[in-house]
């Protein structure tokens, strides 16, 4: 019984090493996932750069204030925000079609460490001098630093996954699904290095830890750079698109806007299962120039991007649970004093972040090698982002209902929390209670990028894999940004009676979400009940063409 045992433990752990291995990276892709803890770091500073350049310098031009212009402030993100939105396909399409993908992400790496470089230089000089000097390192090197950077991370964020695929073109499934969770993981590390809101929330941090977080940033691209040329061989960058697949989504929606009707029609072109529509009519067989596989490609690109726009519910609900948690947090009771008043933003950021920091490493590690079967349960791309919608969704329902208790049941009206400060009124409610609506609204956060990146890598053609991931982060940031102006006018605006402004700015993302919610549920209905070519119809029709031809050529030998 002994040895029957010890054969068992044997089996079951040769089973775990056998499993670990197909979920184990190769060192090219296991470096392209943890970059993006760098890059993502990159990103996250480009609001404190423009926290610095709008600060009120004082009369001496010495050192910024800790005062800054309100309206500046969001001129100057809105218009960084859309150069970084815009630069997302911008570099997809440079590397799909240019470039090359391994040059493209080289290159987002080069810059981001000039760019930081820049930065540090900056506040080197603004950290101990006076004069035209402090304005030329504010508004010089920080715009330049700014621009690399935003460049730097959106052909990163873009064309990351993508190269990393193409190296696994060879490696299973597994391995693939394993890479995209290991970014995902690598994406939210980075994230928890937000000073950045932590900036924006605390405006008198001292300039000390600043310049301690731009150089612990430098050193960890420093170190990326240099990892990255000592390991050059490894990392291809001769892979490049065969094809443009821009010109051909571009010309083939061109030809079906100018064709209504098709060109050619035969007897292979009737069916009675499929109704041609008119990018159909781009084909060959109906007249078109373009093949029946670059058709069907744009046919894919199209559906794909609408799933994609039909998660604007989830990325408008996605900012009142995620970046003005820690103001609203502040407004109940404890939320501006505990921890030294850093309470609200340990609790905001840890739940927003350990999801993915702990639950990835527990699947990819030991869950699915020892339960190979779970697997089934990622498959599901569709299934899995209609989940975080759901679970967002009750996160904003949950923050509405409390919150309106809490100000409801407040003796005196508490303010907006863009002019709260501490003193003023709150919810006579513990800014614990709202630990669950975090949580879930984390977790959902977390896990809805898994989702998405996994759905476009897997029903997306490989040479539009760049395009299509650099349009959901443009599309992503446009929704969260429709938010903030569909919002910005109850900002500053006084209600009366004991409703704050976080009535309505939870209110009106819950609305858009509920609605999101039920139109992503029809998306995938019918995404999933598209047509689709039946192979054996099309191998059918391939037989009669070569017999027909075979025919053609035997009539002049009887003649």
């Amino acid at each position: 019984e002994k040895e029957t045992s010890h054969s068992k433990k044997n089996s079951c752990l040769a089973r775990y090493r056998r499993e670990l291995k197909c979920h184990l990276l190769t060192l090219p892709t296991l470096l392209l996932a943890l970059y993006n803890v760098p890059v993502i770091m990159c990103l996250i500073f480009l609001q404190s750069i423009l926290y610095t350049m709008v600060s009120i310098m004082d009369e001496s031009m010495c050192v910024s204030t800790s005062e800054v212009s309100e309206y500046g402030l969001v001129v100057a993100t809105v218009l960084q925000y859309l150069f970084l939105y815009l630069a997302y396909p911008l570099t997809g399409w440079l590397a799909d079609t240019k470039l090359g993908r391994g040059r493209v992400v080289l290159l987002s790496l080069w810059f981001c460490w000039t760019g930081m470089l820049l930065q540090v230089a900056s506040f080197c000089i603004q950290y101990g001098t006076c004069g035209w000097s402090v304005l030329f390192a504010k508004y010089g090197l920080s715009a330049v630093a700014l621009v690399l950077m935003t460049l730097g991370t959106a052909g990163y964020l873009a064309n990351a996954l993508p190269y990393g695929i193409e190296l696994l073109v060879f490696e299973s499934n597994v391995k693939v699904r394993s890479f995209i969770h290991w970014t995902v993981w690598s994406i939210f590390l980075g994230s928890s290095y937000n000073f950045g809101a932590l900036l924006a929330e605390k405006t008198l941090m001292h300039p000390n830890l600043v310049m301690l977080a731009t150089l612990s940033s430098f050193g960890l691209l420093s170190a990326t750079v240099a990892l990255n040329m000592i390991l050059a061989d490894r990392f291809p960058n001769n892979i490049t698109t065969r094809r443009n697949p821009y010109s051909e989504v571009f010309c083939v929606l061109a030809y079906a806007v100018k064709h209504k009707v098709p060109q050619r029609r035969s007897a292979f072109t009737y069916s009675e299962h499929h109704k041609a529509n008119r990018i159909d009519f781009a084909e060959r067989k109906y007249g078109g120039p373009y093949s029946h596989e670059t058709v069907d490609d744009v046919k894919t690109f199209l559906r794909i991007l609408f799933v994609l726009f039909m998660l604007f519910g989830f990325f408008v609900a996605y900012p009142a649970v995620r970046d003005f948690m820690p103001t609203v947090l502040n407004q109940f009771r404890y939320g501006a004093t505990d921890l030294n008043g850093f309470g609200s933003y340990l609790m905001w950021q840890m739940l927003d972040v350990l999801p993915a920091f702990i639950l990835i490493p527990l699947l990819e590690l030991f869950l699915l090698p020892i339960f190979p079967n779970l697997e089934y349960f990622f498959i599901k791309s569709l299934r899995g982002m209609l989940v975080n919608h759901i679970l967002l969704v009750l996160s904003v329902l949950s923050l509405f209902v409390i919150s309106t208790v809490g100000y409801l049941s407040s003796t005196e009206a508490v303010p907006c929390y863009f002019s709260w400060v501490v003193g003023d009124p709150t919810a006579p409610i513990s800014y614990h209670v709202l630990i669950i609506t975090v949580a879930i609204a984390g977790f959902a956060d977390n896990f809805i990028f898994l989702y998405v990146f996994e759905f476009i890598c897997s029903q997306s053609p490989t040479d539009m894999n760049g395009m299509l991931i650099g349009l959901f982060w443009c599309l992503r940031g446009t929704f969260i940004e429709i938010y903030y102006f569909m919002t910005l006018p109850f900002a500053f605006t006084s209600i009366g009676g004991r409703l704050s402004c976080g009535f309505w700015l939870s209110l009106i993302p819950l609305v858009f979400g509920a609605v999101g919610l039920f139109c992503f549920i029809g998306t995938i209905k019918w995404y999933t009940r598209r047509e689709r070519d039946d192979s054996e119809t099309i191998n059918y029709q391939l037989y009669m063409e070569e017999q027909f031809a075979a025919s053609l050529q035997r009539m002049p030998q009887n003649s």
